[in-house]
Protein backbone atom coordinates (compact mmCIF):
# COMPACT_ATOMS: atom_id res chain seq x y z
CA UNK A 1 0.00 0.00 0.00
CA UNK A 2 1.20 3.50 -0.76
CA UNK A 3 0.69 6.77 1.02
CA UNK A 4 -2.60 8.64 0.53
CA UNK A 5 -2.45 11.77 -1.65
CA UNK A 6 -2.58 14.08 1.38
CA UNK A 7 0.56 12.44 2.79
CA UNK A 8 2.39 12.86 -0.55
CA UNK A 9 1.43 16.54 -0.63
CA UNK A 10 2.72 16.94 2.93
CA UNK A 11 5.97 15.21 1.95
CA UNK A 12 6.45 17.74 -0.84
CA UNK A 13 5.45 20.60 1.45
CA UNK A 14 8.17 19.67 3.94
CA UNK A 15 10.85 19.38 1.27
CA UNK A 16 13.47 22.14 1.26
CA UNK A 17 12.38 23.17 -2.25
CA UNK A 18 8.90 24.15 -1.12
CA UNK A 19 9.05 24.53 2.69
CA UNK A 20 9.37 28.34 2.55
CA UNK A 21 6.70 28.93 -0.10
CA UNK A 22 3.43 30.57 0.80
CA UNK A 23 0.20 28.66 0.21
CA UNK A 24 -0.63 30.44 -3.05
CA UNK A 25 2.76 29.64 -4.63
CA UNK A 26 2.65 26.05 -3.41
CA UNK A 27 -0.85 25.63 -4.86
CA UNK A 28 0.51 26.67 -8.27
CA UNK A 29 3.23 24.03 -7.96
CA UNK A 30 0.68 21.33 -7.09
CA UNK A 31 -1.22 22.08 -10.29
CA UNK A 32 1.83 20.86 -12.26
CA UNK A 33 1.82 17.35 -10.73
CA UNK A 34 1.57 14.39 -13.09
CA UNK A 35 1.34 10.63 -12.45
CA UNK A 36 3.55 7.86 -13.79
CA UNK A 37 3.30 4.13 -13.07
CA UNK A 38 6.15 1.63 -13.34
CA UNK A 39 6.02 -2.15 -13.46
CA UNK A 40 8.51 -4.26 -11.55
CA UNK A 41 11.98 -4.03 -13.10
CA UNK A 42 11.11 -1.07 -15.35
CA UNK A 43 13.82 1.55 -15.84
CA UNK A 44 12.72 5.11 -15.05
CA UNK A 45 15.89 6.74 -16.35
CA UNK A 46 19.55 5.82 -16.76
CA UNK A 47 22.81 7.69 -16.24
CA UNK A 48 23.18 10.22 -19.04
CA UNK A 49 19.46 10.50 -19.79
CA UNK A 50 18.12 14.04 -19.93
CA UNK A 51 15.41 13.50 -17.34
CA UNK A 52 15.24 16.63 -15.20
CA UNK A 53 11.79 16.11 -13.63
CA UNK A 54 11.24 16.10 -9.87
CA UNK A 55 9.80 12.80 -8.58
CA UNK A 56 8.07 11.73 -5.38
CA UNK A 57 7.23 8.07 -4.66
CA UNK A 58 3.62 7.36 -3.74
CA UNK A 59 3.86 3.56 -3.64
CA UNK A 60 6.36 0.80 -4.32
CA UNK A 61 10.14 0.56 -4.09
CA UNK A 62 12.82 1.85 -6.45
CA UNK A 63 16.59 1.38 -6.54
CA UNK A 64 18.72 4.49 -7.07
CA UNK A 65 22.17 3.81 -8.51
CA UNK A 66 24.88 6.49 -8.48
CA UNK A 67 27.93 6.58 -10.76
CA UNK A 68 31.13 6.49 -8.69
CA UNK A 69 34.75 7.38 -9.47
CA UNK A 70 35.52 3.84 -10.64
CA UNK A 71 32.81 4.03 -13.29
CA UNK A 72 30.52 1.62 -11.44
CA UNK A 73 26.90 2.32 -10.49
CA UNK A 74 26.03 0.44 -7.28
CA UNK A 75 22.70 0.85 -5.49
CA UNK A 76 23.16 3.76 -3.07
CA UNK A 77 19.57 4.24 -1.92
CA UNK A 78 16.26 2.38 -1.91
CA UNK A 79 13.40 4.80 -2.49
CA UNK A 80 10.08 4.16 -0.76
CA UNK A 81 6.75 5.98 -0.39
CA UNK A 82 7.22 9.68 0.40
CA UNK A 83 10.81 9.96 -0.90
CA UNK A 84 11.59 12.86 -3.23
CA UNK A 85 14.45 12.50 -5.72
CA UNK A 86 16.20 14.03 -8.76
CA UNK A 87 16.29 17.48 -7.12
CA UNK A 88 19.70 18.48 -8.54
CA UNK A 89 18.70 17.96 -12.16
CA UNK A 90 15.32 19.57 -11.51
CA UNK A 91 16.94 22.78 -10.25
CA UNK A 92 20.02 23.06 -12.44
CA UNK A 93 18.95 21.34 -15.65
CA UNK A 94 22.21 19.37 -15.57
CA UNK A 95 22.17 15.67 -16.33
CA UNK A 96 22.40 13.75 -13.06
CA UNK A 97 24.70 10.73 -12.88
CA UNK A 98 22.07 8.41 -11.47
CA UNK A 99 19.86 5.55 -12.62
CA UNK A 100 16.49 4.67 -11.10
CA UNK A 101 14.76 1.30 -11.60
CA UNK A 102 11.61 -0.15 -10.05
CA UNK A 103 12.10 -3.02 -7.59
CA UNK A 104 8.33 -3.53 -7.49
CA UNK A 105 5.24 -2.07 -9.08
CA UNK A 106 5.42 1.64 -8.28
CA UNK A 107 3.40 4.83 -8.66
CA UNK A 108 5.20 8.15 -8.93
CA UNK A 109 4.09 11.74 -8.88
CA UNK A 110 6.32 14.13 -10.77
CA UNK A 111 6.66 17.79 -11.68
CA UNK A 112 7.88 18.35 -15.28
CA UNK A 113 10.84 20.72 -15.28
CA UNK A 114 9.67 22.50 -18.45
CA UNK A 115 6.30 23.30 -16.87
CA UNK A 116 8.00 24.43 -13.66
CA UNK A 117 10.32 26.74 -15.61
CA UNK A 118 7.27 28.26 -17.28
CA UNK A 119 5.78 28.89 -13.84
CA UNK A 120 9.02 30.54 -12.70
CA UNK A 121 8.87 32.90 -15.68
CA UNK A 122 5.46 34.09 -14.49
CA UNK A 123 6.05 34.28 -10.72
CA UNK A 124 8.90 36.57 -9.61
CA UNK A 125 8.73 35.58 -5.91
CA UNK A 126 8.91 31.88 -6.75
CA UNK A 127 11.78 32.61 -9.12
CA UNK A 128 13.74 34.39 -6.36
CA UNK A 129 13.08 31.50 -3.96
CA UNK A 130 14.38 28.89 -6.42
CA UNK A 131 17.39 31.06 -7.34
CA UNK A 132 18.57 30.90 -3.71
CA UNK A 133 18.53 27.09 -3.84
CA UNK A 134 19.97 26.59 -7.32
CA UNK A 135 23.66 25.62 -7.48
CA UNK A 136 25.45 28.63 -8.93
CA UNK A 137 28.96 29.21 -10.15
CA UNK A 138 30.15 32.74 -11.01
CA UNK A 139 30.44 33.12 -14.77
CA UNK A 140 31.31 36.09 -17.01
CA UNK A 141 28.20 37.60 -18.53
CA UNK A 142 29.47 37.21 -22.09
CA UNK A 143 29.86 33.47 -21.49
CA UNK A 144 26.30 32.82 -20.32
CA UNK A 145 24.88 32.93 -23.82
CA UNK A 146 27.50 30.41 -24.98
CA UNK A 147 26.50 27.69 -22.49
CA UNK A 148 23.95 25.16 -23.67
CA UNK A 149 20.86 24.27 -21.66
CA UNK A 150 21.79 21.87 -18.88
CA UNK A 151 25.54 22.14 -19.52
CA UNK A 152 27.88 22.30 -16.54
CA UNK A 153 31.06 24.40 -16.71
CA UNK A 154 34.10 22.61 -15.31
CA UNK A 155 36.76 25.25 -16.00
CA UNK A 156 36.95 28.71 -17.51
CA UNK A 157 40.19 30.62 -17.98
CA UNK A 158 42.36 32.96 -19.99
CA UNK A 159 46.01 33.06 -20.89
CA UNK A 160 48.63 33.42 -18.17
CA UNK A 161 49.27 36.87 -16.66
CA UNK A 162 52.86 36.78 -18.01
CA UNK A 163 51.44 36.58 -21.53
CA UNK A 164 49.33 39.64 -20.76
CA UNK A 165 52.35 41.50 -19.37
CA UNK A 166 54.29 40.72 -22.52
CA UNK A 167 51.47 42.16 -24.66
CA UNK A 168 51.30 45.43 -22.72
CA UNK A 169 55.07 45.86 -22.30
CA UNK A 170 55.67 47.99 -25.42
CA UNK A 171 52.70 50.36 -24.95
CA UNK A 172 53.70 50.75 -21.30
CA UNK A 173 57.28 51.65 -22.31
CA UNK A 174 55.90 54.12 -24.83
CA UNK A 175 53.72 55.68 -22.14
CA UNK A 176 56.70 56.00 -19.78
CA UNK A 177 58.75 57.63 -22.56
CA UNK A 178 55.99 60.16 -23.18
CA UNK A 179 56.02 61.08 -19.49
CA UNK A 180 59.82 61.38 -19.61
CA UNK A 181 59.56 63.81 -22.54
CA UNK A 182 57.15 65.95 -20.51
CA UNK A 183 59.68 66.13 -17.69
CA UNK A 184 62.51 66.94 -20.11
CA UNK A 185 60.48 69.79 -21.59
CA UNK A 186 60.72 71.63 -18.27
CA UNK A 187 64.55 71.53 -18.16
CA UNK A 188 66.13 74.92 -18.66
CA UNK A 189 68.56 73.57 -21.25
CA UNK A 190 65.66 72.38 -23.40
CA UNK A 191 63.34 75.32 -22.77
CA UNK A 192 63.42 76.30 -26.45
CA UNK A 193 62.04 72.90 -27.41
CA UNK A 194 59.58 72.69 -24.53
CA UNK A 195 56.42 73.19 -26.60
CA UNK A 196 57.54 70.70 -29.25
CA UNK A 197 58.49 68.09 -26.65
CA UNK A 198 55.16 68.43 -24.87
CA UNK A 199 53.28 68.07 -28.18
CA UNK A 200 55.24 64.97 -29.13
CA UNK A 201 54.74 63.51 -25.63
CA UNK A 202 50.98 64.13 -25.84
CA UNK A 203 50.78 62.27 -29.17
CA UNK A 204 52.91 59.43 -27.77
CA UNK A 205 50.72 59.22 -24.66
CA UNK A 206 47.52 59.07 -26.71
CA UNK A 207 48.98 56.36 -28.94
CA UNK A 208 50.27 54.40 -25.94
CA UNK A 209 46.95 54.62 -24.09
CA UNK A 210 45.01 53.52 -27.18
CA UNK A 211 47.43 50.65 -27.77
CA UNK A 212 47.26 49.67 -24.09
CA UNK A 213 43.45 49.72 -24.07
CA UNK A 214 43.40 47.62 -27.23
CA UNK A 215 45.70 44.99 -25.70
CA UNK A 216 43.66 44.84 -22.49
CA UNK A 217 40.42 44.41 -24.43
CA UNK A 218 42.00 41.81 -26.71
CA UNK A 219 43.24 39.82 -23.71
CA UNK A 220 39.85 39.72 -21.99
CA UNK A 221 37.97 38.84 -25.18
CA UNK A 222 39.87 35.54 -25.55
CA UNK A 223 39.02 32.60 -23.33
CA UNK A 224 39.18 28.82 -22.93
CA UNK A 225 36.32 26.70 -21.67
CA UNK A 226 35.86 23.11 -20.52
CA UNK A 227 32.37 21.77 -19.85
CA UNK A 228 31.11 18.26 -19.17
CA UNK A 229 30.38 17.96 -22.90
CA UNK A 230 32.99 19.94 -24.87
CA UNK A 231 36.14 22.08 -24.95
CA UNK A 232 36.05 25.57 -26.49
CA UNK A 233 38.73 28.05 -27.60
CA UNK A 234 37.41 31.50 -28.44
CA UNK A 235 39.72 34.07 -30.07
CA UNK A 236 38.47 37.55 -30.84
CA UNK A 237 39.95 40.84 -32.08
CA UNK A 238 37.38 43.61 -31.72
CA UNK A 239 35.71 44.51 -35.04
CA UNK A 240 38.33 42.55 -37.01
CA UNK A 241 38.32 38.84 -36.23
CA UNK A 242 36.26 36.26 -34.38
CA UNK A 243 37.26 32.59 -34.23
CA UNK A 244 35.82 29.81 -32.07
CA UNK A 245 36.79 26.14 -32.03
CA UNK A 246 34.72 23.46 -30.31
CA UNK A 247 35.44 19.80 -29.73
CA UNK A 248 33.08 17.29 -28.10
CA UNK A 249 34.62 15.37 -25.21
CA UNK A 250 33.32 12.11 -26.70
CA UNK A 251 35.77 12.68 -29.57
CA UNK A 252 38.87 13.46 -27.49
CA UNK A 253 41.62 10.95 -28.17
CA UNK A 254 44.73 12.53 -26.65
CA UNK A 255 45.70 15.47 -24.42
CA UNK A 256 49.27 16.78 -24.45
CA UNK A 257 51.02 19.45 -22.38
CA UNK A 258 53.78 21.46 -24.06
CA UNK A 259 56.23 23.80 -22.31
CA UNK A 260 58.51 25.73 -24.64
CA UNK A 261 61.14 27.28 -22.38
CA UNK A 262 62.62 27.21 -18.90
CA UNK A 263 60.44 30.22 -18.01
CA UNK A 264 57.34 28.18 -18.85
CA UNK A 265 58.41 25.56 -16.32
CA UNK A 266 59.43 28.16 -13.77
CA UNK A 267 56.11 30.02 -13.90
CA UNK A 268 53.99 26.92 -14.53
CA UNK A 269 52.56 27.92 -17.89
CA UNK A 270 52.30 26.12 -21.21
CA UNK A 271 50.01 24.82 -23.92
CA UNK A 272 47.35 22.12 -23.67
CA UNK A 273 46.78 20.40 -27.02
CA UNK A 274 43.54 18.41 -27.27
CA UNK A 275 43.49 16.00 -30.20
CA UNK A 276 40.47 14.12 -31.54
CA UNK A 277 39.97 11.34 -34.05
CA UNK A 278 40.75 12.30 -37.62
CA UNK A 279 43.32 14.58 -39.17
CA UNK A 280 43.87 18.18 -38.09
CA UNK A 281 41.21 18.05 -35.40
CA UNK A 282 42.91 19.77 -32.50
CA UNK A 283 42.08 22.54 -30.08
CA UNK A 284 44.97 24.36 -28.39
CA UNK A 285 44.81 26.13 -25.03
CA UNK A 286 47.99 28.22 -25.33
CA UNK A 287 49.90 30.04 -22.56
CA UNK A 288 47.60 28.86 -19.76
CA UNK A 289 48.41 28.60 -16.07
CA UNK A 290 48.96 25.12 -14.63
CA UNK A 291 48.52 23.27 -17.96
CA UNK A 292 49.09 19.85 -16.39
CA UNK A 293 46.06 20.29 -14.12
CA UNK A 294 43.93 21.49 -17.04
CA UNK A 295 45.02 18.52 -19.14
CA UNK A 296 44.14 16.15 -16.29
CA UNK A 297 40.76 17.85 -15.89
CA UNK A 298 39.99 17.30 -19.59
CA UNK A 299 41.09 13.67 -19.46
CA UNK A 300 39.02 13.10 -16.30
CA UNK A 301 35.99 14.75 -17.92
CA UNK A 302 36.47 12.59 -21.02
CA UNK A 303 36.69 9.44 -18.90
CA UNK A 304 33.66 10.56 -16.90
CA UNK A 305 31.68 11.03 -20.10
CA UNK A 306 32.60 7.49 -21.15
CA UNK A 307 31.71 6.19 -17.69
CA UNK A 308 28.26 7.76 -18.09
CA UNK A 309 27.79 5.93 -21.37
CA UNK A 310 28.90 2.62 -19.82
CA UNK A 311 26.68 3.05 -16.75
CA UNK A 312 23.68 3.92 -18.90
CA UNK A 313 24.36 0.85 -21.01
CA UNK A 314 24.50 -1.39 -17.90
CA UNK A 315 21.17 0.01 -16.72
CA UNK A 316 19.57 -0.85 -20.05
CA UNK A 317 21.14 -4.32 -20.06
CA UNK A 318 19.51 -4.97 -16.66
CA UNK A 319 16.18 -3.80 -18.08
CA UNK A 320 16.58 -6.07 -21.15
CA UNK A 321 17.45 -9.08 -18.98
CA UNK A 322 14.47 -8.45 -16.70
CA UNK A 323 12.24 -8.38 -19.75
CA UNK A 324 13.83 -11.61 -21.01
CA UNK A 325 13.33 -13.26 -17.61
CA UNK A 326 9.69 -12.16 -17.52
CA UNK A 327 10.18 -9.89 -14.49
CA UNK A 328 9.08 -6.79 -16.32
CA UNK A 329 5.55 -6.82 -17.70
CA UNK A 330 5.34 -6.06 -21.42
CA UNK A 331 4.59 -2.45 -22.19
CA UNK A 332 1.05 -1.63 -23.25
CA UNK A 333 0.81 -0.83 -26.95
CA UNK A 334 0.62 2.84 -27.69
CA UNK A 335 -2.43 4.19 -29.42
CA UNK A 336 -1.88 5.22 -32.98
CA UNK A 337 -1.77 8.99 -33.37
CA UNK A 338 -4.84 10.54 -34.88
CA UNK A 339 -4.55 11.57 -38.49
CA UNK A 340 -4.28 15.33 -38.93
CA UNK A 341 -7.35 17.07 -40.29
CA UNK A 342 -7.32 18.07 -43.94
CA UNK A 343 -6.25 21.70 -44.36
CA UNK A 344 -8.90 24.19 -45.38
CA UNK A 345 -8.86 26.04 -48.69
CA UNK A 346 -7.55 29.19 -46.97
CA UNK A 347 -4.72 27.22 -45.33
CA UNK A 348 -3.79 25.64 -48.67
CA UNK A 349 -3.72 29.08 -50.32
CA UNK A 350 -1.53 30.45 -47.54
CA UNK A 351 0.84 27.49 -47.92
CA UNK A 352 0.97 28.02 -51.70
CA UNK A 353 1.76 31.74 -51.34
CA UNK A 354 4.40 30.89 -48.72
CA UNK A 355 6.06 28.45 -51.13
CA UNK A 356 5.98 31.00 -53.96
CA UNK A 357 7.33 33.71 -51.68
CA UNK A 358 10.06 31.40 -50.45
CA UNK A 359 11.08 30.42 -53.99
CA UNK A 360 11.48 34.01 -55.16
CA UNK A 361 12.38 35.79 -51.92
CA UNK A 362 14.09 33.07 -49.89
CA UNK A 363 15.25 33.69 -46.34
CA UNK A 364 18.80 32.94 -45.22
CA UNK A 365 17.49 30.42 -42.67
CA UNK A 366 14.40 28.24 -43.12
CA UNK A 367 13.13 25.34 -41.00
CA UNK A 368 11.61 22.47 -42.98
CA UNK A 369 10.44 19.78 -40.59
CA UNK A 370 13.52 18.46 -38.81
CA UNK A 371 15.86 20.06 -41.38
CA UNK A 372 17.26 23.59 -41.36
CA UNK A 373 18.25 25.18 -44.68
CA UNK A 374 20.81 27.98 -44.72
CA UNK A 375 21.91 30.30 -47.51
CA UNK A 376 24.76 32.72 -47.73
CA UNK A 377 24.14 36.12 -46.17
CA UNK A 378 22.14 38.58 -48.24
CA UNK A 379 25.27 40.78 -48.38
CA UNK A 380 26.72 38.14 -50.70
CA UNK A 381 23.62 38.49 -52.91
CA UNK A 382 24.03 42.27 -53.01
CA UNK A 383 27.69 41.91 -53.90
CA UNK A 384 26.84 39.49 -56.71
CA UNK A 385 24.09 41.56 -58.31
CA UNK A 386 25.78 44.94 -57.76
CA UNK A 387 27.41 45.18 -61.21
CA UNK A 388 24.42 44.06 -63.34
CA UNK A 389 22.06 46.16 -61.19
CA UNK A 390 24.22 49.26 -61.64
CA UNK A 391 24.59 48.74 -65.39
CA UNK A 392 20.91 47.86 -65.90
CA UNK A 393 19.81 50.82 -63.83
CA UNK A 394 22.18 53.08 -65.71
CA UNK A 395 20.88 51.89 -69.07
CA UNK A 396 17.24 52.33 -68.06
CA UNK A 397 18.06 55.71 -66.54
CA UNK A 398 19.73 56.90 -69.76
CA UNK A 399 16.72 55.80 -71.78
CA UNK A 400 14.41 57.63 -69.38
CA UNK A 401 16.51 60.83 -69.54
CA UNK A 402 16.60 60.57 -73.33
CA UNK A 403 12.82 60.13 -73.44
CA UNK A 404 12.32 63.23 -71.31
CA UNK A 405 14.97 65.62 -72.63
CA UNK A 406 16.18 64.20 -75.97
CA UNK A 407 13.11 62.66 -77.63
CA UNK A 408 14.72 62.57 -81.08
CA UNK A 409 17.71 60.60 -79.73
CA UNK A 410 15.34 58.27 -77.84
CA UNK A 411 13.35 57.61 -81.01
CA UNK A 412 16.56 56.94 -82.92
CA UNK A 413 17.79 54.42 -80.32
CA UNK A 414 14.55 52.46 -80.54
CA UNK A 415 14.51 52.48 -84.34
CA UNK A 416 16.15 49.94 -86.61
CA UNK A 417 19.09 49.13 -86.62
CA UNK A 418 19.92 50.68 -83.21
CA UNK A 419 17.20 48.69 -81.46
CA UNK A 420 18.92 45.50 -82.66
CA UNK A 421 21.85 46.53 -80.46
CA UNK A 422 20.08 48.19 -77.50
CA UNK A 423 17.47 45.48 -76.84
CA UNK A 424 19.98 42.57 -76.74
CA UNK A 425 22.17 44.58 -74.34
CA UNK A 426 19.22 45.16 -72.01
CA UNK A 427 18.22 41.48 -72.24
CA UNK A 428 21.81 40.42 -71.54
CA UNK A 429 21.89 42.62 -68.43
CA UNK A 430 18.60 41.12 -67.23
CA UNK A 431 19.90 37.58 -67.80
CA UNK A 432 23.14 38.48 -66.01
CA UNK A 433 21.15 39.82 -63.02
CA UNK A 434 18.97 36.69 -62.91
CA UNK A 435 22.06 34.48 -63.22
CA UNK A 436 23.69 36.13 -60.19
CA UNK A 437 20.48 35.91 -58.19
CA UNK A 438 19.91 32.25 -59.05
CA UNK A 439 23.54 31.46 -58.26
CA UNK A 440 22.99 32.82 -54.73
CA UNK A 441 19.54 31.24 -54.31
CA UNK A 442 20.51 27.76 -55.46
CA UNK A 443 23.51 27.29 -53.14
CA UNK A 444 22.29 25.97 -49.78
CA UNK A 445 23.63 24.37 -46.64
CA UNK A 446 21.34 21.86 -44.93
CA UNK A 447 21.40 20.30 -41.46
CA UNK A 448 19.09 17.32 -40.96
CA UNK A 449 18.70 14.98 -38.00
CA UNK A 450 21.53 12.76 -39.27
CA UNK A 451 23.45 14.58 -42.03
CA UNK A 452 25.04 17.84 -43.13
CA UNK A 453 24.80 18.79 -46.80
CA UNK A 454 26.60 21.42 -48.86
CA UNK A 455 24.73 21.86 -52.16
CA UNK A 456 26.25 23.92 -54.97
CA UNK A 457 23.93 24.23 -57.99
CA UNK A 458 24.63 26.43 -60.97
CA UNK A 459 21.73 28.63 -62.16
CA UNK A 460 18.95 26.45 -63.55
CA UNK A 461 21.37 23.50 -63.36
CA UNK A 462 22.98 24.49 -66.69
CA UNK A 463 26.52 23.72 -65.53
CA UNK A 464 25.54 20.95 -63.15
CA UNK A 465 25.16 20.47 -59.42
CA UNK A 466 27.66 19.39 -56.74
CA UNK A 467 26.54 18.04 -53.38
CA UNK A 468 28.76 17.06 -50.46
CA UNK A 469 27.35 15.29 -47.43
CA UNK A 470 28.64 14.07 -44.10
CA UNK A 471 27.08 12.00 -41.35
CA UNK A 472 26.60 14.00 -38.18
CA UNK A 473 28.06 11.19 -36.10
CA UNK A 474 31.35 11.57 -38.05
CA UNK A 475 31.77 15.26 -37.21
CA UNK A 476 34.93 15.81 -35.17
CA UNK A 477 34.93 19.53 -34.45
CA UNK A 478 33.51 22.83 -35.68
CA UNK A 479 35.17 26.21 -36.11
CA UNK A 480 33.64 29.67 -36.55
CA UNK A 481 35.57 32.53 -38.12
CA UNK A 482 34.53 36.13 -38.75
CA UNK A 483 36.78 38.82 -40.19
CA UNK A 484 36.38 42.56 -40.29
CA UNK A 485 33.93 45.13 -39.00
CA UNK A 486 31.34 44.29 -41.68
CA UNK A 487 31.18 40.69 -40.47
CA UNK A 488 30.71 41.86 -36.88
CA UNK A 489 28.02 44.45 -37.70
CA UNK A 490 25.98 42.12 -39.93
CA UNK A 491 26.71 38.90 -37.98
CA UNK A 492 28.21 37.03 -40.93
CA UNK A 493 31.03 34.48 -40.95
CA UNK A 494 32.24 31.00 -41.89
CA UNK A 495 31.51 27.69 -40.14
CA UNK A 496 34.02 24.92 -40.82
CA UNK A 497 32.88 21.37 -40.06
CA UNK A 498 35.67 18.78 -39.89
CA UNK A 499 34.82 15.11 -40.23
CA UNK A 500 36.70 11.81 -40.14
CA UNK A 501 36.46 11.23 -43.91
CA UNK A 502 39.13 11.61 -46.56
CA UNK A 503 37.82 14.98 -47.71
CA UNK A 504 37.25 15.88 -44.13
CA UNK A 505 35.97 19.46 -44.22
CA UNK A 506 32.69 21.08 -45.14
CA UNK A 507 32.47 24.85 -45.19
CA UNK A 508 29.35 26.93 -44.58
CA UNK A 509 30.88 30.14 -45.94
CA UNK A 510 29.52 33.66 -45.48
CA UNK A 511 26.43 32.61 -43.52
CA UNK A 512 24.30 34.62 -41.11
CA UNK A 513 24.65 33.94 -37.36
CA UNK A 514 27.63 31.55 -37.59
CA UNK A 515 27.79 31.01 -33.81
CA UNK A 516 24.15 29.96 -33.80
CA UNK A 517 24.78 27.54 -36.68
CA UNK A 518 27.78 26.09 -34.82
CA UNK A 519 25.67 25.57 -31.69
CA UNK A 520 22.91 23.89 -33.74
CA UNK A 521 25.41 21.56 -35.43
CA UNK A 522 27.00 20.58 -32.12
CA UNK A 523 23.59 19.95 -30.56
CA UNK A 524 22.54 17.71 -33.44
CA UNK A 525 25.90 15.91 -33.48
CA UNK A 526 25.40 15.03 -29.82
CA UNK A 527 21.88 13.79 -30.54
CA UNK A 528 23.09 11.72 -33.52
CA UNK A 529 25.84 10.15 -31.39
CA UNK A 530 23.36 9.30 -28.68
CA UNK A 531 21.00 7.71 -31.23
CA UNK A 532 23.83 5.66 -32.75
CA UNK A 533 24.98 4.53 -29.30
CA UNK A 534 21.44 3.56 -28.35
CA UNK A 535 21.00 1.54 -31.54
CA UNK A 536 24.30 -0.26 -31.08
CA UNK A 537 23.57 -0.84 -27.40
CA UNK A 538 20.10 -2.18 -28.18
CA UNK A 539 21.59 -4.63 -30.65
CA UNK A 540 24.17 -5.78 -28.10
CA UNK A 541 21.50 -6.16 -25.42
CA UNK A 542 19.35 -8.28 -27.66
CA UNK A 543 22.32 -10.46 -28.57
CA UNK A 544 23.25 -10.85 -24.90
CA UNK A 545 19.67 -11.74 -23.97
CA UNK A 546 19.59 -14.33 -26.77
CA UNK A 547 22.85 -15.89 -25.55
CA UNK A 548 21.61 -16.06 -21.98
CA UNK A 549 18.33 -17.54 -23.15
CA UNK A 550 20.17 -20.24 -25.09
CA UNK A 551 22.43 -20.89 -22.09
CA UNK A 552 19.42 -21.24 -19.78
CA UNK A 553 17.74 -23.61 -22.24
CA UNK A 554 20.84 -25.82 -22.53
CA UNK A 555 21.38 -26.06 -18.76
CA UNK A 556 17.77 -27.22 -18.30
CA UNK A 557 17.81 -29.51 -21.35
CA UNK A 558 20.99 -31.35 -20.32
CA UNK A 559 20.45 -31.13 -16.55
CA UNK A 560 23.72 -29.32 -16.00
CA UNK A 561 24.37 -26.96 -13.09
CA UNK A 562 24.92 -23.28 -13.97
CA UNK A 563 28.52 -22.20 -14.54
CA UNK A 564 28.26 -19.41 -11.98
Amino acid sequence: MGLPPTAIVESLRRHVLFADLDEAAFAKVLQLLRVRRLSEGELLFAVGDHDCNLYVVRSGKLALRTLNEQGLDPITRVLTAGDVFNEYSFLSGHVDEQSVEALSTATLWFIPRDAFQGLLAQDARLREHVARLTPHRPMPRKLRSQIYEGEQVLWFGRRHALFFLGKIALPTVLLVLSLALVLLSFLEALAAFGLVLRGVSALMALAALGWLAWQVLDYYNDYFLVTEERVVHHERIVLLYDHREELLLDRVQQVEVERGTFLDTLFDLGDVVITAQGANTTVRFDHVRNPAAIGKLILDATQRARHRISAGERARIRAALRARMGITAPSAPRASPALPASPSLLERLRAWFARVRYEWLPRVQVVRGDAIVYRRHWLILLKGIAAPTFMLGGAVGLLAVGRMFLPSLFTTLLSWPFSALVVPILLALVVWWLWCYEDWRNDVFVITSDRILDVKRTPWGILGTRQRAAELRNVQNTTVTTRGIIDVIFNVGDVSIRTAGMENELLFDRVWNPLGIQAEINRRVQQALERAQRQQAEQRRQELAEWLGIYDELTRLHARPPLL
